[in-house]
C-alpha cells in the first residue's frame, strides 16, 4: 500500500487533503494542522506545484485537477486497503465449538483444536476462553461467547510423495509394497490425491482419500488447523505444490513445514 509505505506519498496526501477540505491561506496553518514544520510544508508546496498538483490563486492555495485526480486515487486506495484489512481483522464475538465433556450454561470454557474441530471444555484451562450460551453434553454442538485469547495452535506437517508420471507409467512404474514402506511410520490423518495416477493408487491401496477435489488449497487449509497432511502426486505436480507451499509460508508468522518424498 504506498500511501501508507511511503512518507512522502502519505504526506503529499495529507497537504492535498488539508487544501481541498480546508482552503488554508497560508503555510502556517497547513503545518499545524498536519504536525510538520514551515520549512517543511513549504518544500512540499514547492514541489508539488512544480509538478502541477498545487497553485496559489488569490492568496489560498488550490489544489488543481491534477492534484484532485491524485488525492482521489490515494484515497480510493487507502479505502480498499482499510476496508480489506476490516475483514481480514474481523472479530468474532460467538463461535460454535463441540462439548469435550459436559458444559453448562453461562460455564466458563476453554477452547482447543482438536483434529481440525474446535472442541470445548469446562474445567479445563487454555489460552483461548470463552462463556457457554447452553447447556450441553459431551459430543453436542454449543455456542461460546464474550471470546478473549487465541487457540493454542501449530501448523501441521504436509508431506508430499512423489511418484511416476502417467506418462512415466505411473502405477505400473511403481510397486504396491514400494509405496506402503514409503509411507509407512508417516503420521498424517488427511490424504490428498492431485491427478490420476495418485487417484488410482491410492484406489488400489484401499487408502480413504480426503481431499480429491481442490487437494492442494485443501491440504494448506488441513495444514493450518494442525492437522497432518499427505499429498500423494506425479513428479510433474511437484514444482507447483512447493510453490504453493512456499508462497503461503511467505505470508505465515509460523510456516507450513513440508517434505517431498521421492520413493526409494
Amino acid at each position: 500500500m504506498r500511501t501508507l509505505r511511503d512518507l512522502k506519498e502519505s504526506t503529499r496526501a495529507l497537504i492535498l487533503l488539508e487544501i481541498v477540505t480546508n482552503r488554508p491561506r497560508n503555510l502556517l496553518s497547513v503545518s499545524s494542522k498536519l504536525g510538520i514544520t514551515v520549512q517543511g510544508t513549504s518544500e512540499y508546496m514547492r514541489n508539488m506545484a512544480k509538478e502541477g498538483l498545487v497553485k496559489k490563486i488569490g492568496g489560498e492555495y488550490r489544489a488543481t485537477k491534477k492534484g484532485v485526480d491524485l488525492l482521489q486515487e490515494r484515497m480510493v486506495e487507502l479505502k480498499d486497503f482499510v476496508d480489506t484489512s476490516m475483514k481480514q481483522l474481523e472479530i468474532v464475538d460467538v463461535c460454535g465449538a463441540i462439548a469435550g465433556n459436559t458444559i453448562g450454561r453461562d460455564d466458563e470454557v476453554a477452547l482447543f483444536m482438536e483434529d481440525g474441530t474446535l472442541v470445548a471444555y469446562s474445567g479445563k484451562e487454555s489460552p483461548s476462553t470463552g462463556y457457554a450460551m447452553f447447556d450441553a453434553k459431551k459430543g453436542e454442538d454449543v455456542a461460546v461467547r464474550d471470546l478473549t485469547g487465541m487457540v493454542a495452535l501449530k501448523p501441521g506437517k504436509i508431506t508430499v510423495q512423489q511418484l511416476p508420471s502417467a506418462q512415466e507409467g505411473g502405477t505400473r512404474a511403481i510397486s504396491a509394497e514400494e509405496v506402503k514402506k514409503s509411507v509407512r511410520g508417516m503420521e498424517f490423518s488427511r490424504l490428498a490425491v492431485t491427478d490420476v495416477v495418485s487417484s488410482s493408487l491410492a484406489h488400489s491401496l484401499d487408502m480413504d482419500v480426503d481431499f480429491d477435489f481442490a487437494p492442494l488449497a485443501s491440504s494448506v487449509e488441513a495444514s493450518l488447523l494442525g492437522l497432518n497432511v499427505l499429498i500423494m502426486a506425479s513428479r510433474e505436480e511437484i514444482p507447483n505444490i512447493v510453490s504453493r507451499l512456499e508462497s503461503e509460508n511467505s505470508r505465515l508468522e509460523d510456516p507450513i513445514p513440508y517434505e517431498v518424498k521421492a520413493l526409494a
